[in-house]
């Protein structure tokens, strides 16, 4: 596209020097095109008059195709300038679809990531918390992250356009409700007294949980 930009670009300009060039011809003519002379014209009544006419009719067809050659020049002008103003319309479309979906996709899709990598470590926290007022304020960060991510899946999808987009964000909410179930199983176990084995499904099952979250939301990424 931007290529054929260029060459309608060149041909107009191309366009526009040759009627340039063809007006000063034309401006050269009229300025050596002979003028009548009046005098001889008295005293040669006969003689004259042909010449006369021969002379205004050559100012006339000059003066005609003056006025096509400047009409051509406005007509190539106004297309320039028509041609120009799309062309802007077209950019300023692109730049507002920036600034509404592609960017605050992206600033979504970092968010998410980074609440996603931060969840996993709040989940360590509250499992080999010390005591159970540690363990509570563990579950309570947990529970903030939990509604952080939520909102920002629920934004981005408001934000997808393209059926790569569309397929990622479902994959990204399967892979996080997976991993709700399994820490909400795991918060369970802790509470109830058997942090050991929470651990032990967070270092095992958990981590492969976490990074099918990670590719869903890596690919989500690449799609936006």
């Amino acid at each position: 596209a931007p290529h054929s930009h260029d060459t309608a670009r060149t041909r107009c300009a191309a366009i526009a020097i040759s009627l340039i060039k063809f007006l000063t011809a034309l401006c050269a003519a009229i300025r050596a095109a002979p003028l009548p002379n009046l005098a001889l014209a008295a005293l040669a009544p006969g003689i004259m008059p042909s010449a006369f006419a021969g002379t205004k009719m050559l100012k006339f067809n000059i003066t005609a195709k003056f006025v096509a050659a400047f009409a051509l020049l406005l007509t190539a002008t106004a297309s320039m300038g028509l041609f120009a103003v799309s062309k802007i319309g077209e950019v300023n479309a692109i730049a507002a679809e920036q600034r509404t979906i592609w960017i605050p996709g992206a600033e979504a899709l970092g968010d998410i990531h980074a609440f996603t990598s931060q969840y996993r470590l709040k989940q360590d926290e509250m499992f080999s918390a010390a005591s159970p007022d540690a363990m509570a304020r563990s579950q309570k960060m947990l529970r903030n992250a939990r509604n952080a991510i939520d909102g920002g899946l629920g934004d981005y999808e408001k934000l997808v356009v393209t059926p790569e987009q569309k397929s990622a964000v479902a994959a990204m909410k399967q892979a996080w409700a997976a991993s709700v179930a399994q820490d909400e199983t795991m918060q369970s176990m802790a509470l109830a007294g058997n942090s050991v084995g929470a651990q032990a499904i967070h270092d095992g099952e958990g981590l492969d949980t976490f990074y099918a979250l990670e590719d869903a939301t890596l690919t989500a990424i690449d799609a936006n």
